[in-house]
């Protein structure tokens, strides 16, 4: 006997009855298509592929930036995390590792995914911490050997 407060339902169709089977054809042929998202949310629109930059990733340089000991942008003492900047990134690529900055959790998610700055805004800070990160690791002495320099940074 079954405990419970509900009653049974009993199927009207059963497991034997006949059901109608249909083919793929007649179900591609009734399936719903929605046309692509247009306006200011819709992301990739054209259906023409961008062709992506070979971004280049230097373990070496991430370390030098993890050695640095703080976060750049508030300037805590910790073990920071190599926070990747926005500009360039897409499905499984990251951006640049010179692009990249040293940051504490709190600010890897205030810039990164909080939606506190605007794009634009967190293209400009994350600029602005690439390129004082670059000049901390060049100050430091730890620049890795065979990584090229980025444009823009001093020699």
């Amino acid at each position: 006997m079954k405990r419970t407060p509900f009653k049974r339902r009993i199927r009207q169709d059963g497991p034997t009855a006949a059901r109608e089977v249909k083919p793929w054809a007649q179900t591609l042929a009734s399936a719903t298509l929605r046309p692509m998202r247009t306006g200011k949310y819709a992301g990739g629109t054209s259906g023409v592929a961008v062709e992506k930059e070979q971004m280049l990733q230097h373990r070496g340089y991430e370390d030098a930036v993890r050695g640095l000991g703080y976060c750049m942008r508030c300037r805590l003492a910790c073990r920071p995390q190599f926070c990747h900047a926005d500009m360039g990134k897409g499905t499984g690529i990251k951006t640049d590792c010179r692009r990249g900055w040293p940051g504490c959790p709190d600010c890897h998610w205030l810039v990164g995914t909080s939606g506190y700055y605007t794009k634009e805004q967190r293209r400009a800070v994350e600029a602005d911490l690439a390129q004082r990160t670059r000049n901390a690791v060049i100050a430091a002495g730890t620049w890795p050997a065979r990584l090229p320099m980025f444009e823009g940074s001093p020699a």
